[in-house]
């Protein structure tokens, strides 16, 4: 057989796409002939201009992947990487595992805590990537192995490549790509608008614990027209509410209300902890009593009616029925209000007694909010009977004996206490440290080398939001900043001067040359304005200035 670049023996497809086929091999040169993974890739466009960008591209983006394999253990390691017959080619690790939906098909929907434990083990890798500046941009349930050896989750297959094959020259001569990389149902609406965000990454995380939860796929699940909102909760009755609201936030429609990193997602799912919180339910009904009972929803009155049984709500405790309004209580402060219970109707002796369950003026704090009253019967009064007259006895002088004199007792030694050692003070946690604004510029400009989206991304979250929102630099927002650093091959920054920095504000002097995409070299000093967010421990760029002359 054949062997591709003289080494790799092809054993099987494992699936093939628009952009190319993936197959099993084995590495001849190795001694043990390890089995890899090979990715074929194939480029849109035959334009021999863009083919030789793409090639470059190609490099540095399979650079990126040594680099996260080599530094992360739940990513594949690169082994090589190649360019033959026209074709592009990846080496990379093969792991063997299930993927999450070969798991769900062989075993059923996951559990609640295997979801937790599943987001708990995935999140930090997400968070080492988002630190590299790059977006996955296509989590989904295929593209989380659960690994054979050890059970971790590995995260395969970023899009960053794909999306390097569907380069094509637009008319005004600018490298865009022609097909947005994810997928349909787990892809955030700025991801399916070209824009991706680290956020996008956490929606799509999400939409696939959902998919594991119910074992429907998104587009499967139902929506509010109006406002987008995903109604997953009325699929299954979920009683982890912490993760519930974990899994809510990861997935709403904007991204400013979702997470800002998977750092701040993995904290909430640790600060709620593991104990699931019940959903609010009736309470169960307690011991018999000697009569049949009806339990009372706060604020009905004895001397009305009960409810029909049928009209029974369950309420969590101190809240009023729809439509009603709560009375205040009486000032007694061990006056507790009932909780609502289930309607309960006995028949007894043909005829149909109810009592009702009502509020205890003298119970202890100690008691339950819930409290059935049976009534006490009333007993039947005895005839008591005349006492007969008993004869009094004449009583018999008792002597009165001599005082014994007691001895003086020897005086107790009080002990001395033992002073009980005074607790250490629990250290404050130390605060993030505060970057510089130097580091910070150095940062922005080392992410707009190239036109990778994953990097740009990173430089657009560093403007502030209303630079971000300025129309007259940004007139179609990002996809405006990344058609112009998509121009520019290479940032060279030769100089950083800080002129001012305090608490809330610095500016910056910037000295740095442009290498184009055509060769050309530009180069700028602008000015930096920059604001501190509290909120994210970061400086953003509010405004830019020439300097003065």
């Amino acid at each position: 057989m054949t062997l591709v670049n003289q080494r790799y023996r092809i054993l099987q497809s494992l699936g093939r796409g628009g952009f190319g086929e993936t197959f099993l091999v084995e590495d001849t040169q190795m001694p043990s002939h390890r089995r890899c993974v090979l990715k074929q890739l194939k480029p849109t466009s035959q334009d021999e201009a863009t083919r030789r960008l793409i090639e470059q591209r190609f490099a540095r983006e399979a650079a990126i992947l040594e680099s996260l394999g080599d530094n992360h253990p739940q990513i594949p390691r690169l082994y090589a990487y190649f360019v033959e017959a026209e074709q592009f080619y990846l080496v990379q690790e093969w792991v063997e595992g299930l993927t999450l939906t070969e798991r769900l098909n062989r075993r059923g929907t996951f559990s609640e805590s295997e979801i937790r434990d599943l987001l708990r083990e995935v999140l930090p890798v997400l968070a080492f990537v988002h630190r590299q500046g790059i977006v996955h941009r296509d989590i989904k349930p295929d593209n989380i192995i659960l690994r054979d050896r050890d059970g971790k989750p590995v995260l395969i297959d970023f899009g960053a490549v794909r999306e390097t094959m569907t380069t094509v020259m637009s008319g005004s001569g600018s490298l865009t790509s022609s097909i947005v990389i994810g997928t349909p149902g787990f892809m955030s609406s700025e991801q399916a608008a070209g824009r991706p965000l680290f956020s996008s990454d956490l929606y799509s995380l999400g939409l696939t614990a959902i998919f594991l939860l119910t074992g429907k796929l998104p587009q499967d699940l139902p929506s509010d027209p109006r406002t987008g909102e995903i109604s997953w909760q009325s699929l299954l009755t979920i009683q982890d509410r912490p993760l519930a609201a974990v899994l809510e936030r990861a997935i709403a429609a904007y991204p400013r209300d979702r997470f800002a990193s998977a750092e701040e997602m993995l904290a909430a799912l640790d600060r709620n902890g593991s104990t699931p919180i019940p959903p609010v339910v009736p309470t169960a009904p307690g011991p018999e009593t000697s009569g049949p009972t009806v339990a009372v929803a706060p604020g009905w009155n004895a001397g009305t009616p009960p409810p029909t049984q049928g009209a029974t709500e369950a309420v969590s405790p101190g809240v009023p029925s729809p439509g009603t309004n709560p009375s205040p209580g009486p000032a007694s402060k061990n006056k507790k209000g009932v909780l609502l219970g289930a309607l309960l109707l006995g028949v007894i002796g043909g005829g149909v007694m109810a009592t009702v369950a009502l509020q205890d003026r003298d119970r202890t704090p100690q008691d339950d909010d819930s409290v059935v009253v049976s009534p006490t019967p009333t007993p039947t009064p005895t005839p008591t009977p005349e006492p007969t007259p008993t004869p009094t006895p004449t009583p018999t002088p008792t002597p009165t004996p001599e005082p014994t004199p007691e001895p003086t007792p020897e005086p107790t030694p009080t002990p001395t206490p033992t002073p009980e050692p005074t607790p250490e003070p629990t250290p404050e946690p130390t605060p993030e440290p505060r970057p510089s604004v130097s580091d910070s510029t150095r940062d922005y400009y080392a992410a707009l080398g190239g036109d990778n989206v994953y990097d740009l991304s990173l430089g657009w979250n560093r403007l502030s939001r209303e630079m971000q929102q300025n129309r007259n630099l940004h007139p179609e927002g990002f996809e405006s900043y990344r058609d112009w650093w998509s121009t520019v091959d290479r940032v060279r920054v030769n100089d950083i001067r800080v002129i001012r920095e305090d608490r809330n504000e610095a500016v910056v002097e910037v000295d740095v040359i442009y290498e184009m995409n055509d060769g050309r070299l530009s180069r700028d000093q602008p000015r930096l304005i920059w604001s501190w967010q509290e909120a994210g421990n970061l400086w953003v760029i509010d405004r830019t200035e020439r300097p003065p002359d």
